[in-house]
């Protein structure tokens, strides 16, 4: 995709240093962002300690986790989805140190929701009912496009102009993944908040 089409108007704004207003955290998404503000600011991601390379070496690392330990508990595979949005928006701060992740997160997220109320994308990852693994895949295919941005990065250092274009590309891309990530949090919010079988059967309030 050509810079940041893939992500909403106002996150391109954002990203371009303009001033915006900015999208109100739904009660659902604070929580999961409390823990990201934590996560990112302390990420060696954002630090020039890094290649681009192990930046994305920890990135698959972090996905195997989830693969491998969706089987275990919930708890777990949180904490790895969490650590998979912290380190896309270390990454992003690591490009764009005057940007906000977290806020392009929100918006990224809320043009996700609107995008399945509209047809465009058929899975809401935010929904407790969808099956694990086709999370899993489209988390999966979200950070096969990170790749593909750095990919076009290493290839653009011909002239300035082209490589800004890269790396706004790459930070797009990190942030759907994040964005993603975040979304299957939501589902296991979405889910703590529901009743449970025993509470429904005594007409307890959930």
């Amino acid at each position: 995709m050509t810079i940041l089409k893939a992500i909403s108007p106002t996150s391109r704004a954002l990203l371009r240093k303009t001033k915006v207003r900015p999208l109100r955290v739904p009660p659902a998404r604070q929580d999961i962002f409390e823990s990201l503000l934590f996560i990112q600011n302390g990420n060696a991601a954002a630090s020039y300690a890094m290649t681009d390379g192990q930046r994305y070496r920890h990135l698959v690392a972090r996905l195997g986790l989830v693969a491998t330990q969706q089987t275990q508990t919930a708890r777990r595979v949180e904490w790895w989805l969490q650590s998979i949005a912290g380190h896309c928006a270390g990454w992003v701060r690591f490009y764009l140190p005057e940007s906000d992740p977290l806020e392009l997160i929100n918006f990224e997220r809320e043009r996700q929701k609107q995008l399945f109320l509209d047809g465009d994308i058929f899975f809401d990852v935010s929904k407790p009912g969808l099956d694990e693994d086709l999370k899993l895949q489209v988390l999966a295919e979200e950070i096969g496009e990170v790749a593909n941005a750095l990919d076009l990065l290493r290839r653009s250092n011909k002239t300035l102009l082209l490589s800004r274009k890269a790396v706004n590309h790459l930070c797009a891309e990190l942030i759907q993944t994040a964005a993603v990530a975040v979304a299957w949090l939501e589902s296991f919010e979405a889910d703590n908040r529901q009743p449970s079988a025993d509470s429904v059967k005594k007409g307890a309030k959930p």
